[in-house]
């Protein structure tokens, strides 16, 4: 199925769901407050990320992984299934790899291509890295296995390569096949690749009893690939080409290990600036407060003069001593005459072995760094993404992200790629389709999402316009929802997500579930939303939502079973406080609706916000 979209599939409690990334900012307030997202120096309220899709491949097949490798350039995103078992008309070929290219056409993200090698070989592990840029994708493959230069009917194990694809007419073709000029075993070539315009960039970590090498390629013509250089250290580093990023003629190198005259390295990254055809040593960037074991280098981005760094082992201090890899991302600007630290970017929630910036990707003012490996709910692994935008000067952060539900070993922030509002997150170790680490992607947008509006004018009839069908509600059938303190009974139907939130104008007296939130009954937080005034001026259910109270119970009718809520908070939010739908590790309801109606704008000032948790479950 080409075109992603939201899927619900009921055999008695199995459901695939597009979720909500939930936004884990703020402590739940005490009851009968209003809680609050974190505000900019303005005093602004500092909107979340809402998840628009979440993407598996076309047939996810276990520890296929897809989701290792990802990226984003313009309507154009790309997801590295390193472990996938193509078939290219012969059977699956175990291990070979692929990738996906997803394109957004205004509404939707649909898949455009799934890229392999013409000549995909068990083991290639195609997909391991991705980039792309404009209409050129490089894909490696560290598993290659070439012909030995030297014997004539030889063959070299795990040498790697990285294949160029690009976009002619609407299709994607594979281009040419790049290899290192000194190519040998073990190489891992295609460990880690970039890509800028006309140029690619390859690492090959593992080069040399894992000293790594990075080799820099231009393009002439149409088609036309030259090796343009090879970089090494001296005195050797070790996992040189750890991660790589250019931008212009800058280039930026990761070292994970280096310092040769320690067990384990502080970790570096190596600037080169292009001159001509010569590639020239211009700095390089450790972390002021860097330890041995840091892996500062893992991963790196860059953007105009700005460039992020991972290390995902670092242990900082997060008020109550060292937190022990739970990971940081460094930001280092150009000042003109020379390369500064910038800003610390931690997490405030951080554990030890979170691993915060396994990942980073930067695009703007908008930085993007996975933690792979933070717990949520209890599950080990699962991930979270954290996402910091710059203003005043000032690096801060703007929400987290995790999936709800999340999932022991999940990964989720394994890969993540920027474009001005959109981000791609890979999550490699889920299990859709009940298939172990088969892999999935999230891509998601950073805008000015508010709770729904749901009310009209009291009093009066309000005319309302066709429905579009990518807006259509659907209807659970045996779900219902009843409120017996406002003596409502009505059923829910779900209401799909537009770019600036959900639209439940054609709701009459059902309530709206949220689609994104946690589906009903589950663990999360259900978003159900319900009109205070109908299109035809008179009361609707949600109506004397405010007149509930502490003990009230809210009854979720599903599958022959009552799932009974007790309410907790009943309070006043702006629109714009997403965070009411933040994720919760129990089952917790949130009814919203409009209060406090402005005759004068004919819009209502505020959200009307009650949230129950789960009690007890009980036959019908």
């Amino acid at each position: 199925m080409d075109t992603i979209s939201t899927t619900i599939i009921t055999t008695k409690r199995v459901f695939v769901v597009t979720v909500l990334l939930a936004l884990l900012l703020t402590a739940l307030a005490p009851s009968g407050m209003a809680a609050s997202l974190p505000t900019t120096g303005s005093g602004i309220p500092t909107l979340g990320i809402v998840q628009q899709w979440s993407i598996t491949a076309p047939d996810p097949g276990t520890l296929d992984e897809f989701g290792y490798a990802v990226a984003i350039d313009g309507n154009t995103a790309v997801v590295g299934a390193r472990n996938a078992d193509p078939d290219v008309g012969g059977g699956p070929i175990e291990d070979a790899g692929a990738a996906f290219v997803y394109t957004y056409n205004g509404k939707t993200w649909i898949l455009d291509a799934e890229l392999t090698a013409k000549h995909p070989a068990p083991g290639d592990t195609f997909g391991v890295s991705v980039a792309i840029s404009g209409n050129t994708i490089i894909v490696g493959a560290t598993g290659v296995d070439l012909e030995d230069q030297d014997e004539e009917d030889g063959e070299v194990k795990d040498v790697g390569a990285a294949y160029v694809f690009t976009r002619i007419s609407g299709e994607w073709e594979q281009q040419v096949r790049l290899t290192a000029s000194d190519r040998a075993e073990d190489d891992s070539f295609g460990s880690s690749v970039a890509i800028y315009k006309n140029t690619a960039v390859i690492a090959a970590e593992t080069k040399t009893f894992n000293t790594g090498s990075v080799y820099v390629f231009f393009r002439s013509g149409v088609k036309d690939w030259k090796q343009q250089a090879k970089l090494e250290v001296f005195p050797p580093s070790f996992n040189f080409g750890s991660s790589v990023a250019i931008y212009g003629d800058l280039l930026a190198v990761g070292s994970t290990q280096f310092n040769p005259l320690k067990t384990s390295g502080d970790g570096e990254v190596f600037l080169y600036r292009r001159s001509g055809k010569l590639w020239l040593p211009e700095a390089q960037l450790e972390a002021e407060n860097g330890r041995p074991g840091d892996a500062f280098g893992n991963s790196v981005a860059m953007y105009g003069r700005t460039i992020v760094v991972g290390a995902q082992h670092a242990d900082p201090d997060l008020g109550s001593g060292r937190v022990t890899s739970a990971g940081a991302a460094y930001v280092f600007t150009d000042t003109g005459d020379k390369w500064k630290e910038e800003a610390v970017l931690t997490a405030y929630d951080g554990l030890p072995f979170d691993q915060l910036g396994r990942s980073v990707d930067i695009y703007g003012n908008t930085i993007v760094v996975g933690a792979a490996g933070a717990s949520q709910a209890g599950n080990t692994g699962a991930g979270a993404v954290y996402v910091y935008t710059k203003k005043n000067g000032s690096w801060s952060l703007a929400t987290r992200a995790v999936t709800d539900p999340t999932s022991e070993n999940d990964n989720f922030g394994q890969a993540v790629g920027v474009y001005r509002d959109w981000f791609v997150v890979g999550a490699s170790g889920r299990d859709p389709n009940a298939k172990v680490r088969a892999g999935q992607a999230f891509l998601n947008l950073l805008g000015s999402v508010q709770l729904p509006s749901t009310g009209f004018a009291p009093g009066q009839i309000t005319l309302l316009p066709p429905q579009p069908a990518h807006l259509a509600y659907q209807n659970y059938g045996e779900m219902w929802l009843e409120i017996p303190a406002l003596g409502e009974k009505m059923t829910i139907m779900g209401v799909p997500k537009g770019d600036t939130g959900w639209d439940v104008r054609w709701l009459s007296n059902e309530a709206g579930y949220l689609e994104g939130t946690s589906f009903p009954t589950w663990p999360g937080n259900t978003g159900l939303a319900g009109h205070a005034v109908l299109p035809d001026g008179n009361p609707g259910p949600f109506a004397k939502l405010q007149t509930m109270r502490w003990g009230d119970q809210v009854i979720i009718h599903a599958w022959g079973q009552r799932y009974i809520y007790e309410v907790r908070e009943n309070s006043l939010v702006l629109p714009t406080m997403l965070n009411v739908l933040k994720h919760e590790d129990l089952d917790w309801v949130t009814l919203i609706t409009c209060d406090g109606y402005n005759g004068f704008n004919g819009k209502y000032s505020w959200r009307r916000i009650v949230r129950a948790v789960l009690i007890t479950v009980q036959a019908e």
